[in-house]
């Protein structure tokens, strides 16, 4: 009888282990798809502000060649110079794009990332989850049965409430056994 005690308590207290891929989940999620193509918007606008700068530099270092030796050294020089400064300022804005970029990447991404703890421990609670873990590459998820996937419902949740993380709204999928 004691043995039968025992089974029934750690049946109760047995973890069920679910797992996310939340690379992909972000990637399927319609703000996820809809911000990355801002972001690459972004990207793109800055990237033809420094293509058309360098354009230009590039123009002028060859007019000056053309001149060769119809200007006085001095000008040459002094344009060199000019143009080597220009050079440095576009690369120091290429710099600062870069970091202004990956500065909105983050906060995005950790704005979504927010949404989605909020909708996967809701899905975890329901369907009795007590771990979930994150499959994405590098994630600790070695192997993991297709039934403890729950990327798909994260997804469908998410764009159900349209990237709205509020726990007003049960997201579909199995309910918690006994409830």
């Amino acid at each position: 009888m004691g043995l039968l005690i025992g089974a029934a308590a750690s049946a109760q207290t047995a973890s069920r282990i679910a797992y996310v891929d939340m690379m992909r989940a972000f990637s399927e999620i319609d703000e996820g798809r809809a911000g990355l193509k801002e972001l690459e918007r972004f990207k793109n606008d800055r990237q033809k502000v420094l293509d058309d700068k360098q354009t230009a530099i590039k123009a002028q270092m060859e007019e000056l060649d053309r001149q060769g030796l119809l200007i006085k050294p001095e000008v040459k020089q002094q344009k060199e110079t000019e143009l080597r400064q220009q050079m440095l300022d576009t690369q120091q804005m290429f710099m600062n794009m870069q970091k202004e970029l990956s500065q909105k990447e983050m906060e995005f991404k950790m704005t979504i990332y927010r949404k989605m703890q909020v909708i996967i421990q809701e899905i975890a609670e329901n369907q009795g989850y007590t771990l979930v873990l994150d499959s994405s590459a590098g994630g600790p998820v070695v192997f993991g049965r297709t039934q403890d996937d729950i990327t798909a419902e994260v997804v469908r949740a998410y764009n159900g409430r349209g990237g709205v993380a509020t726990p007003d709204k049960k997201p579909e999928g199995k309910k918690k056994k006994g409830g």
